[in-house]
């Protein structure tokens, strides 16, 4: 017997409105409907697992692709598949003008390539993604904020 999405509605609601819930908190609540959802629990997870492996940044960059995310390696070599291989490649095509990174080498070093500044692209994408929770836990032990007006824009000259 199957149950129509109408009264399968109207079943939730009676669930989430009756007297067993009286005293219950709002995060109780919420908890509890976010177990019954599936995806949303799974997605969830998904988001955590993102934020915990943006924190292994530092030992990604220095232990697995020995690589520092914020200098430039314009002239930089790498390994790939035992042969050595300029990070930043004479550009291709006809006339053979401009340079190009590295392309994904899906090995511990440039897992995702290079930028142009020939910079790993994995390692700088962890790093942001840890910056905000980073900074968001430093602004709320600081009792001051730690940015003023004259970090935010250049000093100016007056003529």
């Amino acid at each position: 017997m199957t149950v129509a999405p109408e009264a399968q509605a109207g079943l939730a609601l009676e669930e989430e409105s009756g007297p067993h819930i009286a005293g219950r908190s709002p995060w109780a609540l919420a908890g509890r409907r976010l177990v019954r959802k599936r995806i949303a629990l799974a997605a969830l997870l998904v988001f955590i697992a993102i934020v915990v492996i943006s924190f292994g940044a530092p030992v990604y960059a220095h232990d697995i692709a020995h690589t520092d995310p914020f200098s430039s390696n314009i002239s930089g070599t790498t390994t790939v598949n035992g042969k050595r291989v300029a990070v930043i490649q004479s550009g291709g095509g006809k006339l053979g003008l401009g340079e190009v990174p590295i392309a994904p080498t899906w090995h511990s070093n440039y897992f995702l390539g290079a930028d142009s500044q020939g910079r790993d692209v994995a390692a700088r994408v962890l790093y942001g993604g840890a910056r905000p929770w980073r900074s968001g836990s430093a602004r709320r032990r600081s009792p001051v904020c730690s940015h003023s007006s004259s970090d935010l824009w250049p000093a100016t000259s007056a003529a």
